[in-house]
């Protein structure tokens, strides 16, 4: 139905060209290319359609001897290409008698509107049904992410937990991925930056909640933040910026800095204001500082599950050893414990062991299994996002960045 006329066929040829053409839009359309019956039949729609291409049925002419003519010549597929005036013929070789064959599309330009229009309506066939299924989405039930679940050949799922704070949703690895992604869309309008300033200023909240300035002491509270080379590491370095106007003295170990925006940035705002930025870890040993704030892996990290003895890779892994051996010191992790699995916690045996925890946006499902102080910071998430994903997030209270729940 879609060329019902073009091009020509042979008058004993089995199916119609324009027949060929449409069926094989409709397979692609189908979505059903992965199956063996259909390649089959793709495969002698295609072989058809090169018969027909090699022998075409000429136009009839309003006299009976040129129907004739038409019905018994053929020139050969071959010589038409070679030969310009098989395509456009000369006035010559009509008086020499060949026939004069209809102008038509190549055959490698009408293939290529034919696999470019069955591609795009599959694009369009595709992007709508993932819209629909967005609208109906349910954190408890399915997967942000389509391509991870594909790609796990399992489905994920969060799940939704009562807390002190009501019901607070916990977000598997493909679903906090994706709300960062829908938080960058062009319909929430957040830049990278911009996420990375309110989660730092998150985390700087919950470490001054977490351990609170002593009234009789005019000694600034010491905080040294470990950075990763990736975004919890960014969120780390607001952080240290933020604890800094707060009245801490904040250090900052960051052994791979990554020199470019919006790292470099970051980077300079903390020695404009007197960071001092270290490439190995100081002397624990005299509990010189009253926090560590664990922000060097976030939800993207995951493990190579063959080799747990190495699931978190050099020079972070000493750091993280260096850590958990100062017990004296209380460690807040930012988002994920560093080493831990998303969704399981430390399967590895090698990851933090921290005393608080600050989930941004929402807490991930490793956090289920997390004892110690639990803070949210997700003040950022716009009413509609949380409405669209049905994200469920605690109330926050008057200028509160961070609210502290227990599940």
């Amino acid at each position: 139905f879609f060329f019902p006329d073009f091009p020509p066929t042979r008058a004993n040829h089995p199916q119609p060209a324009g027949s060929i053409i449409s069926e094989l839009l409709a397979l692609a359309c189908m979505g059903s290319w992965g199956r063996v019956a259909v390649l089959q039949r793709a495969s002698g729609l295609l072989r058809q359609w090169l018969d027909v291409q090699s022998s075409w049925r000429l136009p009839s002419t309003p006299t009976n001897a040129t129907r004739t003519t038409a019905r018994t010549t053929a020139l050969p597929f071959s010589r038409r290409r070679q030969s310009a005036d098989a395509i456009l013929p000369s006035s010559a070789s009509r008086v020499s008698g060949l026939p004069r064959l209809q102008p038509r599309l190549p055959f490698a330009a009408l293939c290529a509107v034919t696999v470019t229009c069955a591609t795009s309506f599959c694009t369009v066939r595709a992007a709508t049904s993932l819209s629909a299924a967005a609208a109906q989405k349910q954190f408890i039930t399915v997967p942000f992410s389509t391509t991870a679940a594909c790609a796990s050949g399992a489905v994920m799922a969060s799940e939704t937990v009562q807390t002190t704070a009501g019901s607070v949703s916990f977000l598997s690895q493909a679903d906090a991925q994706h709300v960062d992604e829908r938080l960058m869309s062009e319909d929430y309008g957040y830049s990278l930056d911009q996420l990375m300033e309110l989660a730092g200023l998150s985390v700087a909240a919950a470490a001054d909640s977490f351990v609170p300035a002593a009234a009789t002491s005019a000694t600034p509270r010491r905080v040294l933040v470990l950075v990763g080379p990736g975004n919890n590491g960014g969120d780390g370095l607001v952080a240290a910026r933020h604890l800094s106007l707060f009245s801490w003295q904040a250090d900052v170990v960051y052994p791979k800095r990554p020199d470019r925006p919006p790292f470099s940035g970051l980077q300079a705002q903390c020695r404009a204001f007197g960071i001092d930025m270290a490439d190995t870890m100081p002397d624990l040993s005299d509990a010189r500082y009253d926090l560590i704030i664990d922000a060097m892996f976030g939800f993207s990290f995951k493990a190579d599950p063959a080799k747990p003895e190495k699931a978190v890779r050099a020079p972070f892994d000493t750091i993280i050893s260096a850590m958990n051996a100062a017990t004296n010191i209380p460690v807040l992790a930012v988002d994920i414990p560093s080493g831990w699995d998303v969704e399981r916690g430390d399967i590895y045996g090698v990851g933090t062991r921290c005393d608080a925890l600050i989930s941004l946006t929402a807490p991930k499902l490793c956090a289920k299994s997390f004892g110690g102080r639990h803070f949210v910071g997700g003040r950022f998430v716009p009413p509609s996002l949380s409405a669209e994903l049905k994200l469920q997030v605690p109330a926050y209270t008057g200028h509160e960045q961070v609210v502290e729940i227990t599940s």
